[in-house]
């Protein structure tokens, strides 16, 4: 409750605001202010695909059905062509699920779990949990594909 609302509650008088403001600054009563500086941010550089399969995004979603209740989605899109490559759908939002999208996405793309040889898709993601594990950062090693997190927790550039 603020200094003008208590009194006016207290005392059922009209106060101005800023004549508590000035009383309790007189008195030594102000508090400090702490100040919110910005945080220094790493430079952003433009990313775009120019060809398929060479940089690919991943998110994870739910979503409700009457039938199952809650169910997770994990998507991975080709950034180039805006082609759904591997999708995973579950009762559960987990590591494993996300390995599974995956898992489809290079079974799709390359024939095999694991590609050698050519060249492979640089995959990005946002910050969360699935994506962050060791199981799965293991196994995007494991695939030969670079991982990439975005930097800013900002939406417009999870995937970007």
């Amino acid at each position: 409750m603020g200094g003008t609302t208590w009194l006016r509650f207290r005392d059922l008088r009209c106060i101005n605001k800023k004549r508590v403001e000035r009383l309790m600054w007189e008195n030594g009563w102000q508090a400090r202010c702490i100040v919110n500086t910005p945080r220094p941010r790493v430079a952003q550089s433009v990313s775009q695909a120019s060809q398929p399969d060479e940089r690919w995004a991943m998110d994870a979603t739910s979503l409700y059905c009457e039938q199952d209740g809650w169910i997770g989605v994990v998507a991975v899109i080709d950034c180039c062509t805006r082609e759904i490559v591997g999708i995973d759908v579950a009762r559960r939002g987990r590591a494993v699920k996300a390995q599974r999208a995956l898992d489809s996405a290079c079974l799709k793309r390359f024939g095999l779990i694991y590609p050698n040889g050519e060249s492979r898709p640089v995959q990005r993601s946002d910050n969360g949990k699935v994506f962050t594990s060791k199981s799965f950062t293991g196994s995007c090693k494991q695939y030969g594909l670079t991982h990439r997190s975005s930097s800013r927790p900002i939406p417009r550039s999870r995937t970007g």
